[in-house]
């Protein structure tokens, strides 16, 4: 029932503001606000069925993993110390996994409203109902209202240190997360952009682009060359405030 009841909602949510004229921006962050709210719903209601939290439920899971892959080791005649070296390195993996838990649900379902985005104006436009697409990639910047937000998340973050209110490191792990991934989407735009303006070639295109996602050190530099362009405006593009 959850999975057909939560989604209605983003989606009734997204047509409604479609429908009133919004633009996509504020369609897209309505959508991912309403997914927010669905997933932590659907994991709330979940929890409470099954008498088990999700956090709970997705620990024993990666602990079961742990267990497989040291019987594995086990099985393949591996000493005591090795053993326990890939214990505890599987448990800091899991440790840091579940830690960022929250930002995986946030970029998730701003992933999956930007997909739901899409495909809509596709199918709209094809029955010919004329929607507002959104701008290409490489003219995608932050406002500078944003810019000021991140500053102003970052000090509050600094503040609640000392109060006690919630794990700090989870906290600071979670927003790093997602000003890392914001960022490198706007990084991204600035690669794009000048890949377009020098013509690169779409299929070098693509394969740049994977390299900048799956490789640690390219992800971050994106992000920073992104966080960068936040102040420096690289592509001199017009920017709401």
């Amino acid at each position: 029932v959850f999975v057909v009841l939560f989604p209605g909602i983003t989606a009734a949510v997204m047509g409604y503001m479609m429908n009133k004229g919004y633009a996509p921006s504020k369609v897209l962050l309505g959508g991912t606000v309403a997914s927010i709210a669905s997933s932590v719903l659907s994991m709330a209601l979940t929890s409470v069925l099954v008498g088990i939290s999700t956090m709970d439920q997705l620990g024993e899971m990666f602990q079961q993993i742990i267990d497989m892959q040291v019987r594995i080791y086990e099985g393949m005649g591996a000493d005591t110390y090795q053993i326990e070296e890939v214990r505890k390195n599987l448990e800091a993996i899991t440790q840091a996994a579940l830690m960022v838990i929250p930002a995986a649900v946030v970029l998730s379902s701003a992933f999956l409203t930007y997909l739901n985005y899409v495909i809509a104006i596709r199918v709209l436009n094809r029955i010919g109902y004329q929607t507002e697409k959104l701008p290409p990639v490489q003219h995608f910047r932050l406002s500078k209202s944003f810019l000021m937000g991140t500053f102003l998340i970052i000090a509050l973050t600094i503040l609640i240190k000392n109060l006690n209110i919630v794990h700090y490191e989870t906290l600071v792990s979670n927003i790093f997360v997602i000003f890392q991934f914001i960022y490198f989407v706007q990084g991204l735009a600035v690669i794009s952009f000048y890949m377009t303006a020098f013509r690169v070639h779409r299929l070098l295109q693509g394969i740049i682009f994977l390299f900048l996602l799956f490789n640690q050190f390219a992800f971050f530099a994106a992000s920073v060359l992104g966080f960068l362009d936040a102040f420096i405006n690289f592509r001199k593009l017009k920017t709401d405030g």
